[in-house]
């Protein structure tokens, strides 16, 4: 699936630039990705009614995602690893690990727990 675009929205400190550790401070990088695919391509037959979407003029159907990157603020200090959360309809469900409570709202901001992720 070809990422076609990529918006950044928002770029701020997570937790208030509290300290995790080695890695220190994170920063929080909010965005849009942009994607089209082939809806005749076999691999994207998975894909739910995809061959009832519009079509832009390469025959292609378009879709977004939303996405949210914590990174270290400063790479070096992180641990080059990534962990990668498959979300459903907004929930962001990694978090859940740091003993927080389940928040519903995928717009409340990300609460940090007790920070072993």
């Amino acid at each position: 699936m070809p990422v076609t675009k990529l918006e950044i929205a928002d770029r701020s400190q997570f937790a208030h630039g509290d300290s995790f550790g080695e890695a220190g401070s994170y920063e929080l990088i909010e965005g849009k990705v942009h994607f089209a695919v082939d809806p005749l391509n076999p691999r994207n037959q998975v894909i739910t009614d995809l061959d009832l979407a519009p079509r832009n003029s390469a025959g292609e159907v378009e879709m977004s995602a939303d996405f949210a990157v914590l990174k270290p603020s400063e790479l070096g200090r992180g641990n080059r690893r990534l962990l990668f959360d498959v979300v459903n309809r907004g929930g962001k469900t990694a978090f859940g690990f740091n003993s927080i409570p389940s928040i519903a709202d995928p717009t409340a901001p990300l609460e940090p727990g007790n920070g072993f992720l």
